[in-house]
């Protein structure tokens, strides 16, 4: 099987995310797409919402495409998550399968941060599709796509901002439970 990998916070998942995992079935013609949440990103210094909240959230937008799934891999590591020990595992786990890594140009940017990246693009494709319109250049074996725009971020979000980019289901829930309530009035004030 080919499997495309959305991994990132999700904190909240969102249409920006939701339109790559569909990218990734026409353009790469991937058998699922498994979104895979972090517990804590390397690249990244903010404490995340509870994984618990933030897994709830991916599952109302799995439960609506038979082909998308959620893998747990990297919340289940303790400490920060590293692609290169997360892809280490799903090879061994998975040997008959075929990894498509999906990112996007804010991670292109920075992908010689990334720990091993040299010896990440061995294991599996890398593919970064570009939201924004502003597709960056690499040194590394990455193939860059075209998306249609979707100009949102997680950290918009959490401000009260382009809340319309929200499943309704994402957006319900996180009224219900009262999410990013402090960031929503933070950035009012």
């Amino acid at each position: 099987m080919k499997i495309a990998i959305v991994g990132g916070s999700f904190d909240p998942i969102h249409n920006g995310h939701i339109q790559m995992a569909n990218q990734s079935l026409q353009a790469l013609q991937v058998d699922e797409v498994w979104f895979m949440p972090t517990s804590s990103t390397p690249l990244k210094d903010r404490e995340l919402t509870l994984d618990q909240e933030r897994l709830a959230m991916i599952d109302l937008v799995v439960q609506k495409n038979p082909r998308f799934k959620v893998c747990t891999l990297e919340l289940e590591r303790a400490g920060k998550s590293y692609t290169y020990d997360t892809l280490k595992k799903l090879i061994k786990t998975y040997p008959e399968h075929e990894f498509y890594w999906i990112i996007g140009n804010d991670q292109l940017e920075q992908f010689d941060k990334w720990y091993h990246a040299d010896e990440l693009v061995k294991m599996a494709h890398f593919v970064c599709f570009d939201r924004g319109g502003k597709l960056s250049e690499s040194k590394y074996d990455i193939m860059c796509m075209r998306m249609p725009s979707v100009p949102v971020s997680s950290s918009e979000i959490r401000l009260g901002n382009k809340l319309n980019y929200l499943p309704e289901d994402v957006l319900r829930y996180i009224y219900r439970n009262r999410l990013y309530v402090k960031d929503f009035v933070a950035a009012r004030l």
